[in-house]
């Protein structure tokens, strides 16, 4: 399944007309071997868009807030060209039931909100992780679980 989240990232790549120096994982060599009209090796970068979307306990399910912050997702990226992908990581915490497929669910929630809202303009990749990447916290008292319960964006941005 990683292989085609990979596939997936690198076809959206290509489509898009960009080879990124350092794209998230997994590696894209389909991506990186193919000639970048677009934007060249230094044009193109990724960068993570501060915004997460949280989830309740083995649920897929938007809250309020995850609406609102997809919401600004959208308004922020509406309008820039210099954007060639939208990457959408989804995520679960550890001990959570059929964690893989619980993470592909939040990710596609998370990607049908924003289609909604953007049109099929732009290339939106997905990948699901799983409780493989939990985000661990400072505060030893605090547990991390809630936090990994989550979907982060990234953006392929053409610099030039």
């Amino acid at each position: 399944m990683k292989r085609t989240t990979g596939l997936l990232l690198c076809s959206l790549l290509t489509l898009a007309g960009c080879s990124a120096p350092q794209p998230p994982p997994p590696a894209c060599p389909e991506a990186a071997r193919t000639p970048a009209p677009a934007c060249s090796n230094n044009g193109c970068e990724w960068i993570a868009l501060p915004v997460r979307i949280q989830f309740d306990e083995g649920d897929d399910a938007l809250t309020t807030e995850g609406e609102q912050l997809i919401a600004v997702v959208v308004e922020s990226v509406a309008d820039r060209d210099d954007l060639r992908v939208i990457a959408i990581d989804g995520h679960a915490s550890d001990g959570e039931q059929g964690a893989e497929s619980l993470s592909r669910r939040r990710a596609l929630a998370v990607f049908e909100s924003i289609r909604e809202g953007l049109g099929p303009s732009l290339p939106i990749a997905l990948r699901w992780f799983g409780s493989e990447r939990p985000l661990t916290v400072e505060n030893t008292a605090v547990d991390p679980r809630p936090y990994s319960r989550r979907v982060e964006f990234r953006a392929l941005v053409d610099r030039r």
